[in-house]
């Protein structure tokens, strides 16, 4: 979650700091509901990829599979 927060993904519309506007939580449902699309995948690719270099490491795997 923090990751979401911290706006990785997507750039929140918000105007309010740390809050999701209708669009933004309709974006995250969205991803999170049909993890099947390309918009998706990006979404949770970007969530994952914790070190921004567009390759999923075995670390990066531990680490969420710790969680």
């Amino acid at each position: 979650m923090d990751r979401i927060f911290d706006q990785v993904p997507r750039k929140f519309k918000s105007d309010k700091k740390d809050k999701m506007n209708y669009e933004d939580f309709v974006w995250f449902m969205l991803s999170e509901e049909d993890k099947t699309t390309m918009r998706s995948i990006d979404y949770w690719f970007k969530v994952i990829d914790l070190d921004d270099n567009q390759i999923i490491t075995p670390h990066e795997m531990d680490y969420f599979y710790e969680e």
